[in-house]
C-alpha cells in the first residue's frame, strides 16, 4: 500500500517512498498495443489472445465503438496493459460498463479502483450499469455501484436469429 495514498490516488505514480508499481492511466487507444489488451483479456479468462488477434481490427473496433476506454499501463513497461475498462455511453443519461479487468499479478493494488475512479469521473453524471460476477459485488459496492433488486439481466446470444427474421428471409 502506498504511504502517500492521498497524493497517489490509490495507484503509485513513482514517488519512490514505497515499492508499488508506478502506473499511469491512459484514455483512448493511442500508443496501446492490441496484443497487450488481448493478453490482458486472456489473463482474466476472457478468451485467448490468439482468438482476439485472429482479426487484427477486432479489439480496435471494440474500443473505438465503445465510446471510451481507459487503460492502466506500467511506467517501466508502457507497452504492457495491466488493466482496462470499456464503457458504452450516451454521455447524457446512461452508461454501460462493458468490462473492467486487471491482470491477476496486479490485482488488489488499487489499479481497478483507480480505473473505476476515472470511469466515475467521466460518467458519474449518468446512471452506470454493468453485469458482474457475484464475487465482485463488494468491489463495485465500495465504489457506489450497487446491485439493484428489481433489475434482471437478459441476454441474447450473438448471431442468434429471431423467429421474425427467419420468416422474413424465407419469403
Amino acid at each position: 500500500m502506498c504511504l502517500r495514498r492521498m497524493r497517489c490516488s490509490r495507484v503509485c505514480f513513482g514517488c519512490g517512498v514505497c515499492t508499488m508499481i508506478a502506473t499511469n492511466l491512459v484514455s483512448g487507444l493511442s500508443g496501446i498495443e492490441m496484443r497487450s489488451i488481448a493478453s490482458l483479456y486472456e489473463s482474466v479468462g476472457f478468451g485467448t489472445a490468439d482468438a482476439y488477434m485472429a482479426d487484427p481490427s477486432l479489439l480496435a473496433r471494440m474500443f473505438d465503438k465503445a465510446g471510451y476506454g481507459v487503460f492502466a499501463v506500467r511506467d517501466d513497461e508502457p507497452e504492457r496493459v495491466i488493466g482496462c475498462a470499456r464503457i458504452l455511453s450516451d454521455n447524457v443519461v446512461t452508461s454501460w460498463l462493458a468490462e473492467i479487468c486487471v491482470h491477476p499479478d496486479f490485482q488488489r493494488q488499487g489499479i481497478g479502483s483507480a480505473i473505476m475512479d476515472e470511469v466515475l469521473n467521466k460518467f458519474g453524471h449518468t446512471a452506470i450499469y454493468s453485469e458482474i460476477f457475484e464475487q465482485n459485488v463488494g468491489f463495485f459496492s465500495s465504489l457506489g455501484v450497487v446491485p439493484r433488486k428489481k433489475l434482471v439481466v437478459v441476454s441474447r446470444a450473438a448471431g442468434q436469429v429471431s423467429k421474425d427474421q427467419r420468416q422474413c428471409s424465407s419469403k
